[in-house]
């Protein structure tokens, strides 16, 4: 159950063990992409390729902040997506 707590007006959102677990497996998934892309071994069309499945397979639900894939607008867009892949 996803909750929302308003404290000196500052709002907290609170994750579930599962959307936590999403998250985790999505930021330890992309921190060996963005390795990979620094030392040259994917190109910045890979990445983003992959950023995109990453996001479609864990599903975090705040997985288009965690991402640094335009995913509304692009080329690689997941919402625009031609499907392939």
């Amino acid at each position: 159950m996803n909750a929302i707590s308003v404290t000196d007006t500052k709002a907290v959102a609170v994750m579930n063990e599962k959307e936590f677990s999403a998250a985790l497996r999505y930021q330890s998934a992309i921190s060996v992409v963005k390795s990979l892309f620094r030392q040259g071994l994917l190109t910045a069309e890979e990445y983003s390729e992959i950023d995109t499945k990453l996001l479609k397979k864990y599903a975090p639900s705040l997985g288009t902040l965690f991402s640094e894939n335009d995913l509304i607008t692009g080329e690689f867009s997941a919402i625009y997506s031609s499907g392939k892949g």
